[in-house]
C-alpha cells in the first residue's frame, strides 16, 4: 500500500465534510466523460483519447479510494445486511466499470478514426459501447449516494470522517480541473 498525505481544508482551501461530498466526484467525472464524447463526436480523437485516460486515472482512484478504505468499513458496520447495498455489488460494480473501460479504450487501438463515412460509423459504435458504460456508471452512482455514503455518515464520527475524507482530494482535483476547462 502507498503511503498517503493527510489532505486538509488549509491545504486545499476546501473541505470534504461528509461521505456525501463524495458524490461530486462523481458528478464531475461524468462531466469529464462527457467531455471526451464531445471531442469524439468533433473528431478530435487525439483530444478525446486524453480525456479519456484522465477519466480512466480518476475513477480508478475513486475506486481504489473506496475499496481500500470505505467499503470494508461500510461492511464492519453492518452495511452489508442493506437491501440492495451489499458490500458484493460495489466490488462487481467497480469491476465491470472498469472491463467496460478496457472494452472501449480496445475500440480505439484497433484502427485510427479518420474523417469520412467509415470514421463516422466507428464513433457511432465506440458511443454505443459508452453508452453501456454510462448506464453501468449511472445506476452504480445512484447505489453509492442512496446507501454507501448516507450509511457511512450516519455511522461515523466526525473525526472518523475527517480521517478517511482526508485520504482523498479527487473531489476536489475534479472541480479544479473542470474549473480551468470553463465548466
Amino acid at each position: 500500500m502507498h503511503a498517503r498525505q493527510m489532505i486538509t481544508p488549509e491545504k486545499t482551501g476546501v473541505a470534504i465534510t461528509d461521505f456525501a461530498d463524495l458524490s461530486q466526484a462523481h458528478h464531475e467525472l461524468d462531466a469529464l466523460f462527457t467531455e471526451h464524447q464531445v471531442a469524439l463526436i468533433h473528431f478530435e480523437i487525439e483530444k478525446s483519447l486524453q480525456l479519456l485516460a484522465s477519466f480512466r486515472s480518476a475513477i480508478e482512484e475513486h475506486i481504489r479510494f473506496e475499496e481500500e478504505d470505505l467499503i470494508p468499513l461500510y461492511g464492519e458496520m453492518g452495511g452489508d445486511n442493506i437491501e440492495g447495498g451489499r458490500v458484493d455489488f460495489y466490488l462487481k460494480e467497480h469491476r465491470k466499470i472498469l472491463k467496460l473501460l478496457d472494452v472501449v479504450e480496445e475500440a480505439f487501438s484497433q484502427s485510427s478514426i479518420r474523417r469520412d463515412g467509415d470514421g463516422a460509423r466507428r464513433i457511432l459504435d465506440i458511443l454505443e459501447m459508452e453508452h453501456s458504460l454510462k448506464a453501468l456508471l449511472t445506476h452504480h452512482d445512484q447505489r453509492e449516494e442512496s446507501f454507501l455514503y448516507p450509511f457511512l455518515d450516519k455511522v461515523t464520527s466526525r473525526d472518523q470522517k475527517r480521517t478517511l475524507l482526508s485520504r482523498t482530494d479527487l473531489p476536489i482535483r475534479l472541480r479544479r480541473i473542470a474549473e480551468t476547462r470553463g465548466k
